[in-house]
């Protein structure tokens, strides 16, 4: 069984962080091969839509974490996703698991995860772009999580992508934090960077 995993929303300062975990064997892997050949940031909402289904229909397992802000904000990242990651093998004991490295240096990682029981571990930058199992991790991830945005749209009011880069979403989190406070990241670098403080009153203008 050949494995791959990635994640939506990791800088996100509003929403979920959405961790993916797709499985295939040789052959459902050889079926999807064709028709994933992106990256899922360089797709249309409905491409990836489109693909997800496909993927459903072909993976052999697919398991999904969504974290929210609160437990992101108690625990250090890396460390989690890492938690995340080594207990989904310790279950699934893939022949081959696929990780797009989101440390400086995957050699900790491969090791780990072979103490768990994968046979075979490639971590590396931008796996995404370059195994399809890893790209069918991030569409099935990102359609996740553009539906759980949606959710909250549908709750809150419309605040953008929930990516700090999104003024749509900074000048909602500026007018209405009250309303939108349980679903931001409040330690997230992203949130001082932007200058609003943590034990302020952000939707009344004081830094």
């Amino acid at each position: 069984m050949i494995c791959g995993v990635d994640e939506a929303g990791r800088g996100a300062l509003v929403g979920p962080l959405v961790i993916a975990f797709v499985c295939f064997e040789k052959k459902g892997l050889e079926e999807i091969s064709l028709l994933v050949r992106k990256d899922s940031k360089q797709l249309s909402p409905s491409q990836r839509e489109s693909l997800f289904l496909e993927i459903e229909k072909k993976a052999k397992h697919i398991e999904i974490e969504k974290i929210l802000p609160s437990r992101i904000d108690k625990e250090n990242i890396n460390t989690m996703e890492n938690g995340i990651i080594s207990d989904f093998v310790s279950k699934a004991k893939p022949d081959h698991m696929f990780v797009d490295l989101f440390e400086h240096d995957g050699t900790r990682m491969v090791n780990e995860l072979k103490e768990k029981g994968a046979k075979q571990v490639t971590a590396e930058h931008k796996a995404d772009e370059n195994y399809c199992v890893v790209a069918c991790a991030s569409i099935i991830a990102k359609v996740t999580r553009d539906n759980e945005i949606k959710k909250l749209h549908n709750e809150l009011g419309f605040f953008g992508s929930g990516y700090p880069a999104d003024e749509r979403t900074i000048e909602f989190v500026k007018a209405n934090y009250e309303k939108i406070e349980p679903y931001v990241r409040k330690k997230w670098s992203t949130l001082a960077h932007l200058g609003l403080a943590k034990d302020k009153k952000i939707m009344q203008g004081k830094l």
